[in-house]
Parts: C-alpha cells; structure tokens; sequence
C-alpha cells in the first residue's frame, strides 16, 4: 500500500509540475545526486556541494547547480567533460570543427563559439580551484575525479576568474591513509581499448600520502579519408595525474596535484555543403581556372555518407595539456566572534599546445588550411582565500584576492594559412607569429547571514581589472617554406587594452520552517531570488585577420541575471527535486562574423554586434518509485532572442541587421530521463540496467550572413537513446555493458561557414551507434 500510494502521489505531483511549467515556464532544477550518504537503499543520497566554497546540503543551497561524484559519471558513462551535456539542463559543450579536444560551453545560451586564445570563454572550468581558460584540450577526460559541479549563471562572487555564464568546477580525488588501488580495462566499437589504473600509497604514516591515476585509450576512429586513406574521428590518448597530501599539523594541509594529458588523436570527418548560388565565389573562380569544378568535388566528398569524406590532407587534432597546482589550508579554528576560521592560498599552472591542422574547403584539394605550429599558451596564477562562519554559525563567508598572468612562451610561433584565392596572388602562404601577454587581477567576497531560521540574506561583490594583449607578426612565405616570411605584413605590433568592472550579486532565501510542513507529505522546502550580474573581458581579434593586418578590438559583454528557484525534498526523502525560472539581458555580445578589406578580401573579426533576451526555466528531479526502481529527469527550456545583432552582408559589404537570425550552439529544450532498476541476488551480487535518454530541441550549429549558410547547419530535434547494465560481482568487482545512441541517429555537432570564400559550408557529425564492456576492480 505504501509503494502504490507513493506512486499514485508522485503522478500527481508530476502531472501538476507538467501542468505547471506549461502555463508559466517555470522548471525545477538540480535534484541531487551522489557523494556522501546517511540514507537507506530507498532514500536519496544526501548530497554535500562546495558551490559557496563552503560544504552545505545541495538541497539547502540557493543556487542552480548540479552535482555528480564518481558513482555518477560512471553510472552515466561520462568519460570526459563534454559528455556532461547529456543529462545537465541548460548545458551544451560540444567539440569544434577543427578539434575534437577543442571545447565550446554553453550554458543558459551564454558561452563563446571561438575555439582560439583571443576571447575567454563564457562558462569557467575549474579544476581543484584552479581556473582552465583555454577551449584547447578543454574536453579533457575525467582521469581521477571525485565529484564534478556545474553551476548556472554568474558565479563571479565566488571565483578566481570571471565566469559570466557559469562555471564547471571539477575535484579530483584526495590522497589518504589507506593502501589501494583500482585498475579497470575497456574494449569497444572500432577497436576502442581504453585502460585506467590507480594506486594509493600512504608515504609516511599521518604525514604524507600519494595518489597517482594513469590512463590510455586508443581506437580506430569512425570516420574515413578517402583521398589520403587515414582513419579518422579516432581516439589516441594517454594522460596521468598525481596528488601529494601533507599534513604537518591537525590544522594545516599541503595538497599538491598535476594532471597531464597528451591527445595525439586524427580530426574529423567533414562535409561539405555548397550553397545555391556559390560557384561565384572568387575561390571557386580560382579553382576553375586551374581545372578544378568546386561544386563537383563538393558532391564527390560526401557521395559516400557522412563517415566518409575527400581531404587533400590529413586533419590532425593534436593537443597537449598540462594543469598543476599547489593548495596550502590553514584551519584556525575560532578567532574572536568567527567560530571558524579557514586561509586557504591556490598556486597554479595551465598550458595548452594545440597542433591542428584543418582544410576548410570540405574538398580533396587543400584550398583553405590552417595549420597550428609551435603555438603554445601557459598561464600562472595566486589566489588567497578566508572562509569563515560566526555569530552561531548564522554568518558564513568567503572572501578571496586573485591574480593570473597568461602568456607566450619566447619563439613561439603561430599559424600558417595556406590559400588558393585570386586576391592573395603569389605567394599563398601566410605567417602569423603571435605572444600572448594577459593579466588578471580580482578582489571578490560573498556573505550570508541568517536572519531568522526562515529567513537568509546572501549579498557579493566582484571587482576586476584586467590587461589583454599580444605581440603579432604576419608575413607572406613561399608554400616550399612557409616559415620564411618574404612579404611583411604586420613588422610586429604590440596591441594592449585595460578593462575593469565592478559586479554585484544579491539573494534572499526563505526556508520552510518544520511547522509549515507538518502534516503534508514534504520533508524539505526552500525558495530563493537571486540577482546577479556577470562580466567577460574585451581584447583583440589576432585570430583570423589572416588576409589583412590590421587587428581589430573588441570591448567586454556583461550580463543580468535575475532568477527565482525552489528545491524540496518529500515522502520520505524518496522523492527530490529543484526548480529555477531566469531572465537575463545581456549586452555587447562578441560575435565573430565575416567581413572584408578593401581589396574584396574575406576577414575573420570579432566585434560587440549584437544585444539579447535570454530567459528560461529548468527541472531536475530524482525518486525512488520502489524500493529498488530509481528515476531520475533533468529538463531545461532556453529562449534566446537578439535585440540588436549588425553585421556586413557578405554579398553587398553594406551594414544589415541579423536580429532575426537564432543563436548557435544553444537547444530550445532538453528532456534527459532515466531509469534504473537494481536486481539484488544471493551472496551480494547485484545486476542494475540503467536506460536514458538525451532529447534535444532543434538548433543551429553555423553562424552565417546567409540564410541559406545557416540552414547547412541546422540539425532538427533528436533523441539519443543509451543503456547500461552493470553487473557487481563482489564489492571489489564489476563488469559493465554500455551503449551509446543505439538508435544510430545522425546528427550535427558543430560547422564552418566559408561561404564568403567559397561559396559553402562544412559540417561534422556526432559519433555513431557505440557499444563498450569494462572490468574494474578495486583492491
């Protein structure tokens, strides 16, 4: 009677969220899931987060954010960051045309579409607090992780760095006392092998322990050259991590932690898609005149399917990786009011060396190839924090001094654009040597005290004052030596600008008290507004400028974000859920776009074209419809809408307006649901089938002038079906099954408009049906 009543109340309540969110928009999001737990088999977890650098319940936090530790990623095999996308609302990360290390993040429509180093991204990926700014290698895999979060909306009272749209902060395991290890051996669709091993040493006894983790992964990839014979969209990967815990004294601790990843994989398939009207492109022109039909060798590339393609060259998608950081925790306990006080002080180390090479054309002959040589970029940073609590523990606090510095190491070099267009004439060939030099500097705090047991006032203040710059050269050089420069174009300028900005953020919770949800079926209620403001730095466009020499600047886009959100717990703590609806101006959006020089020349720019509405709601729920039947449902609705949005009509060169035209990268709707059953057999043997789906609304993944490049880019809505039956044989031993979208379905990820050149666009696809089968064991 129990179970039934409970599934007959959790219709209900289903069906009026349903009814509800189809009336006004309104979503619940963040229902938790994972890392420390107190309850029964048929409760959910209690969820511990850190998304106020502080450790509270997830369901007492006033903050959209969701949390998954290690169980979590396994259960949905997330092997890497980008597959967090699939069941996070409001969250897109997918790879880019011309690297599949290469990371593009949305989140609530905020993100940067722009793989290079001249824009910071919208969406801040921190690892251990230490602050990845770079899309090269963001997709990195999850080597030894302990629980990632992502959390929605500005966070910039919080963080080091800026994070304008939200931020994806990433634990890693912790060293302790205890000798073990784990091991764990997979073997997949096209030959996918993949190996991970960990071993925990405790070094000297209640002083130092040592944690490494090293993983390999390597398969044939799915995709085909024709021309060359390479395989592609395969995976050549290998990466280690290490940590080293020191504890001198009860009240200090030394976490000292590297990670290391070296992607040596191939590039992706392309297709390539003329556009009516395109064989008056000058490109085109050129290739006619020595004897080549563009719109043929179009149609010849993609004759055989989307896993096959024609490349004159072989597309490289390398990319190495290094993140280090070095944190020193002092717990001094209580100082005069405070009952607890904690310094904290993060030392780190980023640096990113792409190696990419990419023919644009989506044809057999290179017509239009960047190549990435000696290009490498490093950033060091500090960060002091106090976190602390008082007056009875109705005040906490977080206050925190940030600093970074990004640069080029000496000699470095850039990139080499190769070309066969009328304009450039003799030599094709273009040089570009770039020397980042970056600053950032942040002073930020965020407090909340506890008015009543009803009632929490949260408010925090961001102030930042940031350098962007860079040395560039560019030169002209013979296709025999395309690192001699023969033509200068650019002797070698140094371009800087400073920015600041001052940040607000301010929330009020109310908190039911137990009176209130005496006699209802409700355990936990919790309602919040929150008003925040968010802040990405301006700089110069060196990317792409690759037929002109001029480097143009662009200024920061801020945002305003304004959000309501529930979450409650109920039946027992059997059934969970959260909820936010947000509204959000945003302005001085950087839009990269095409426009031209004088000579006619087609030029990549960056500039603050456009302003928007974004607004949404969002839902993430989790219950335990039986004893031993879990589901789990995540949902998000985005609605997106410039106000003002200018560029040049690659046809005219005149000023048009593109208000109209939909945002890149962004999903209308989400729909994740999830169901698991656990099998209890003799002798603590369990076997759990897992099902989920990953449904997405319609979107557009090419940003374009014309209408006809933008609709080669759009990829209707799809549904992504994957399953997993894990099968516990001993506490210390488990073989899983996984397939990925198993209704085989085509579908886009990202795309290339290079209709101003030639006349059309280039796309790629996402993996295929996949299967996999892994042994672990622990010891």
């Amino acid at each position: 009677m129990r179970q039934t009543s409970l599934l007959n109340s959790a219709a209900t309540l289903a069906i009026a969220s349903t009814a509800l969110i189809s009336a006004s928009g309104l979503s619940l999001p963040a229902a938790a899931q994972t890392a420390e737990s107190t309850a029964a088999s048929d409760q959910i977890e209690t969820v511990v987060v850190s998304a106020r650098r502080r450790s509270e319940q997830l369901l007492d936090t006033p903050v959209a954010v969701t949390a998954y530790g290690a169980k979590d990623l396994d259960k949905r095999n997330i092997l890497n960051i980008g597959q967090l996308a699939q069941s996070v609302p409001s969250l897109d990360i997918q790879q880019t045309a011309g690297n599949p290390s290469d990371a593009q993040i949305f989140l609530r429509g905020v993100g940067n579409a722009n793989p290079g180093d001249f824009q910071d991204p919208g969406v801040g990926i921190y690892i251990d607090g230490v602050y990845f700014g770079r899309s090269p290698g963001a997709l990195f895999d999850t080597v030894d992780v302990q629980d990632i979060e992502v959390l929605r909306g500005p966070q910039g009272t919080l963080f080091g760095r800026n994070t304008i749209g939200g931020a994806v902060s990433i634990t890693t395991v912790e060293p302790d006392d205890a000798l073990g290890g784990d091991a764990s051996l997979q073997y997949g669709s096209y030959n996918d092998f993949r190996g991970k091993a960990t071993v925990n040493i405790p070094v000297v006894d209640e002083l130092v322990d040592f944690r490494t983790t090293v993983l390999y992964e390597h398969n044939d990839g799915y995709s085909f050259n024709d021309t060359t014979g390479q395989r592609d969209n395969n995976i050549d990967d290998w990466a280690i991590q290490s940590a080293l815990r020191i504890t001198p004294s009860q009240s200090v601790t030394i976490d000292l932690q590297a990670l290391y990843d070296s992607d040596q994989s191939n590039g992706s398939a392309t297709q390539c898609n003329m556009l009516p009207g395109g064989t008056s492109a000058p490109g085109v022109g050129l290739l006619g005149l020595i004897g080549a039909d563009y719109p043929a060798l179009c149609a010849q590339n993609n004759a055989r399917g989307p896993r096959h393609f024609t490349n004159g060259i072989n597309p490289s998608a390398r990319v190495y990786t290094g993140e280090a950081s070095a944190t020193v925790t002092w717990d001094a306990g209580q100082v005069g009011n405070l009952d607890d006080l904690t310094f904290k002080a993060i030392g780190g180390y980023v640096m990113d060396e792409p190696r990419k090479v990419l023919n644009a054309s989506g044809i057999s002959i290179p017509t239009i190839v960047s190549t990435e040589v000696g290009l490498m970029d490093q950033t060091f940073s500090g960060e002091l924090q106090a976190i602390g609590s008082g007056f009875g523990d109705r005040l906490n606090f977080v206050v925190g001094l940030y600093y970074d510095r990004e640069n080029s190491p000496e000699g470095n070099d850039g990139y080499i654009f190769s070309y066969i267009f009328p304009f450039l004439g003799a030599p094709t060939n273009e040089l570009q040597k770039l020397h980042l030099n970056n600053s950032s500097k942040a002073v930020y705090g965020q407090a909340t005290y506890k008015l009543t047991d009803v009632i929490s006032l949260t408010a925090g203040l961001r102030y930042t004052a940031e350098t962007t710059g860079f040395w560039n050269f560019q030169a002209n050089s013979l296709a025999s030596a395309p690192t001699v420069p023969i033509v200068i174009l650019d002797p070698g300028t140094n371009y800087s600008a400073d920015f600041s900005n001052l940040s607000p953020m301010a929330t009020v919770q109310f908190t039911a008290p137990a009176s209130m949800l005496s006699g209802t079926d409700f355990d936990q209620a919790m309602l919040y507004f929150t008003y925040a403001q968010g802040y990405k730095s301006g700089g110069f466009n060196g990317n792409g400028n690759v037929v002109d020499s001029s480097v143009t600047k662009f200024l920061p886009e801020s945002v305003d974000s304004y959000e309501v959100g529930f979450k409650w717990a109920a039946f027992a703590n059997r059934l969970a859920g959260s909820g936010a609806l947000y509204y959000m101006p945003y302005k001085n959006i950087q839009i990269a776009a095409i426009q031209f020089n004088p000579s006619g020349a087609p030029i990549d720019t960056i500039n603050n074209a456009a302003s928007a509405v974004i607004k949404g709601a969002e839902l993430e729920t989790q219950a335990f419809l039986t004893d031993r039947l879990e589901f789990d449902l995540s949902a998000s609705w985005t609605d997106a809408k410039f106000l003002k949005y200018q560029t040049l009509d690659p046809a005219t060169g005149k000023t048009i307006s593109q208000a109209d035209e939909p945002f890149t990268d962004v999903f209308p709707w989400k729909l994740s649901p999830s169901l698991e059953y656990k099998f209890e057999l003799a002798d603590g043997e369990r076997i759990t089938p897992r099902v989920e789906l990953d449904y997405d609304g319609p979107r557009w993944v090419v940003s374009s002038a014309s209408s006809a490049a933008r609709m080669t880019g759009h990829q209707p809505a799809t549904a992504l079906l994957n399953a997993q039956i894990r099968w516990d044989i001993r506490p210390d031993l488990a073989l899983t099954l996984n397939g990925s979208n198993l209704t085989n379905k085509l579908y886009l990820v990202d795309g290339l408009d290079v209709s101003a050149a030639l006349g059309s666009t280039i796309t790629i696809y996402g993996p295929p049906r996949e299967f996999s089968i892994r042994l672990e064991k622990s010891f």
